[in-house]
């Protein structure tokens, strides 16, 4: 309504100035006409006669001039909005990320992961001996449709070869076809897979990605078909970066190891004695040259048991002399633990059978424990 009454005074301003000037003007105008044929009036009052016209037409050009800028205004103001009229605003395309404008995917009723997520990880990977092998292809998704999703199917088609590969949905540690699986409930998570063999063993990756790769995903469901096709600049980088990571797995750090000892063992030479030191026994259990100081921790820990079981008599030792002989008994006597000497003696048989008791087999006594 405001416009249209602006369009009005635009269109009446010049008409109703003009009409003002010629209400003030009309009466001297009238007189002036009737005395333009006495020409000596008119040059004996020029000045005054020149005067009245020169005011008269300034008056009706003013008027003119004013009225025409007062409708140009009127036009330019009548082309603003209104307090009432709404703005359009240009729809948002784009999203900001770390402060780069980036191209906004078109979301779906679907939400597959990797529609929100660059270099989504959608191809399953191991590698078991170094080598990366390729398992299945994998899609998870969310039910946004507002409605159960009846009737749900899915494959994978290598572009390449046109080989079709069936969808499997993943429910716990297993796969089903979509003839299986009850409607998926609104907002409930979807997880698939599609296996590249029938027997679902892993192919190497430089096959997967010269014969399978280009390949397009597809989900049917409620009579519409979800469609995602994947190509090299999709799956190198995601290959690659697994590659990074089996790297660095491989990467051990710095770490302290156990000093291997090279010292090969004449066996020969100790499988002819009868008799041996209680030291050499412990070394030579524990595959180690005999040597004084006890060469290793495994050794003074097989040493400190023997002694302990030579101090409770299960283990038997060679007496050399009498005088040990007294002085063990001396020290039974007042209840005075004996250390034990390295040099004792034990014989060959008693130390079997004392192997015996404890089911252990030394590869001193046990040839078949030698490597």
């Amino acid at each position: 309504m405001f416009a249209a009454i602006r369009r009005l005074l635009a269109a009446i301003q010049t008409p109703l100035g003009i009409l003002g000037t010629a209400i003030v003007l009309w009466k001297p105008t009238l007189w002036l006409i009737g005395k333009a044929g006495d020409m000596e009036f008119m040059l004996a009052h020029w000045p005054q006669v020149s005067n009245f016209l020169s005011s008269g037409l300034g008056s009706l050009a003013s008027a003119l001039l004013g009225g025409f800028i007062i409708a140009r205004a009127i036009h330019n103001t009548s082309s603003l909005p209104s307090p009432q009229q709404p703005v359009a605003l240009l729809p948002d395309t784009t999203k900001t990320i770390e402060g780069n404008a980036v191209e906004k995917r078109p979301k779906t009723d679907l939400e597959w992961n990797f529609d929100l997520h660059k270099n989504y990880p959608f191809i399953g990977m191991s590698a078991p001996q170094g080598a990366i092998v390729v398992h299945d292809f994998y899609a998870y998704g969310k039910n946004l449709t507002g409605d159960p999703i009846t009737n749900a199917h899915g494959y994978v088609r290598s572009d390449t070869t046109n080989d079709i590969y069936p969808l499997y949905f993943k429910i716990g540690d297993s796969f089903y076809s979509g003839d299986e699986i009850n409607p998926i409930p609104v907002g409930a998570s979807i997880a698939t897979h599609a296996f590249f063999s029938p027997d679902r063993k892993p192919m190497p990756v430089d096959k997967f990605l010269s014969k399978f790769v280009p390949f397009t995903f597809f989900f049917e469901y409620h009579d519409k078909k979800y469609r995602r096709s994947f190509t090299h600049a999709d799956i190198d980088p995601i290959v690659r970066e697994y590659l990074d990571v089996i790297r660095k797995q491989e990467i051990k750090p710095p770490h302290v190891t156990v000093r291997q000892v090279s010292n090969p063992i004449d066996w020969d030479k100790w499988d002819a004695l009868d008799r041996f030191k209680l030291y050499e026994i412990a070394c030579l259990w524990e595959c180690y040259l005999p040597s004084l100081p006890l060469p290793s921790q495994k050794a003074r820990d097989r040493f400190e048991a023997l002694s302990r079981d030579i101090e409770s008599g299960g283990l038997k030792v060679v007496r050399e002399n009498l005088g040990e002989v007294i002085k063990d008994a001396i020290a039974k006597t007042n209840n005075v633990p004996v250390a034990a000497n390295p040099y004792w003696i034990v014989a060959r048989d008693t130390a079997m059978e004392y192997c015996e008791k404890l089911g252990a087999e030394p590869a001193l006594f046990y040839p078949k424990k030698r490597v």
